[in-house]
């Protein structure tokens, strides 16, 4: 399972630890900072089809719908419009 999130190269991915984790695979803050950060990973990775949101918060309930609904709302049409850019210009190359 750690193989997941394992960030590549690392030395030794059973001594991975939760900060090592969140630093490479965990985005968090405003709409705009989580939004550079997708940007980036598709920048580096190519586009990706699943995008996996944790909004877990069991004694501020509407701290966590406020995530989702910000994800949803901010992020993701914002994200599905550089993709749809960059898909264009990648068409008009051809």
């Amino acid at each position: 399972m750690l193989g997941l999130v394992t960030p590549e190269g690392h030395p030794n991915p059973d001594s991975l630890t939760w900060q090592e984790v969140a630093e490479y695979q965990v985005t968090w803050g405003s709409p705009a900072r989580v939004l550079d950060e997708l940007l980036a990973l598709r920048d580096l990775t190519g586009h990706f089809g699943l995008l996996t949101a944790m909004a877990v918060e069991w004694t501020q309930p509407e701290f966590g719908a406020r995530s989702l609904r910000l994800l949803a709302e901010e992020v993701m049409p914002a994200f599905a419009r550089h993709a749809d850019q960059a898909h264009n210009a990648t068409v008009q190359k051809l």
